[in-house]
């Protein structure tokens, strides 16, 4: 009866024991499948390809026996040498595709942002070489945008007739009404458009060419002040009381020798008016300095005028 106890108490226990060992065998088994499950995930993120026998052993024992986590395999296979060739091959394929979507339009953005700066560049020579009172900030903005948009323009049209026909119409309702007051604010106009149109039209070396040359043409212009006369016309007015003293004034006028024409004489009772057209320096002082005090020193005369009337901007 003991021996029997003995060995059902034996059963017993060779029993849990196989027990507790088809359990770890189990949780070994699975242990490793979850490995191996993650280190093919992992290859086929990061290489983009099935984990091939070698790499999956090595990596699940790697795992298993250093404790090792999803992080370091990801960084693993991407720091080998397929890692990084295939991701030198990806951006290589990115650039590609960036460059792909710009190159058909970057003569485009060439044009347009060639016409803005040259635009930029007429502005502030009209600005340094301007001279007059007429001068507004709102032409310079319009010297700068008024290259791009007639690149625009040109950019539409490409040839096409029917195209350009129809940007003409359209064009034509609009009404400038805008006077311009002097005419070589016209040129710089023209000068703008035709950077636009050269713009416009892929003409780049020419644009760059012919404002490096004005530029320095318009510069020079403004320094030596060409086109200014040596001489300007001017009205002297003459306006006294009593006893008109025409040789007294006729004495001083041909004194210094100035072209002297009388274009009108009022008398008012005891009070005369005198106009004088006389041609004399360019800034008139001279005739400031000398003539005009002059006639003043004459009693009767009690009122002397010094005229300009010329229309035109200063050059």
């Amino acid at each position: 009866m003991l021996k029997l106890r003995m060995f059902i108490l034996l059963g017993i226990v060779a029993g849990i024991w196989g027990t507790v060992l088809a359990d770890d065998v189990s949780d070994a088994h699975n242990d490793v499948g979850a490995i191996q499950e993650l280190v093919r995930e992992a290859y086929l993120r990061e290489l983009g390809r099935e984990a091939d026998a070698g790499g999956l052993a090595h990596f699940t024992e790697m795992m298993q026996e250093e404790d090792r986590d999803a992080e370091w395999l990801s960084d693993a296979l991407r720091n080998s040498e397929e890692g990084q060739r295939i991701i030198q091959a990806r951006r290589q394929a990115r650039r590609q595709a960036i460059a792909g979507f710009f190159a058909p339009h970057a003569h485009l953005a060439i044009s347009l942002l060639l016409a803005i700066a040259v635009g930029v560049i007429i502005s502030q020579v009209y600005k340094h070489t301007h001279r007059g009172m007429n001068f507004e900030l709102s032409f310079m903005s319009t010297l700068v945008l008024l290259a791009p948009i007639v690149t625009l323009v040109m950019l539409y049209i490409r040839g096409d007739l029917v195209l350009s026909l129809g940007l003409i119409g359209s064009l034509s309702i609009i009404r400038f009404r805008t006077p311009i007051k002097d005419s070589r604010d016209m040129v710089f106009l023209f000068w703008t458009i035709a950077v636009g149109l050269g713009a416009g039209t892929y003409n780049w070396t020419v644009v760059i060419v012919s404002s490096l040359i004005m530029v320095p043409v318009v510069f020079v212009l403004y320094f030596v002040r060409y086109g200014r006369s040596n001489f300007a016309d001017f009205v002297l007015v003459c306006v006294g009381s009593g006893t008109y003293p025409a040789d007294q004034i006729q004495g001083i006028l041909d004194a210094d020798k100035h072209d002297v024409v009388v274009r009108s004489h009022e008398v008012d009772g005891d009070t005369w008016e005198t106009v004088f057209e006389l041609r004399g320096s360019g800034s008139g002082r001279h005739l400031i300095e000398t003539l005009v005090s002059q006639l003043q020193s004459i009693s009767c005369i009690n009122k002397v005028s010094l005229l300009a009337p010329k229309l035109d901007l200063p050059v």
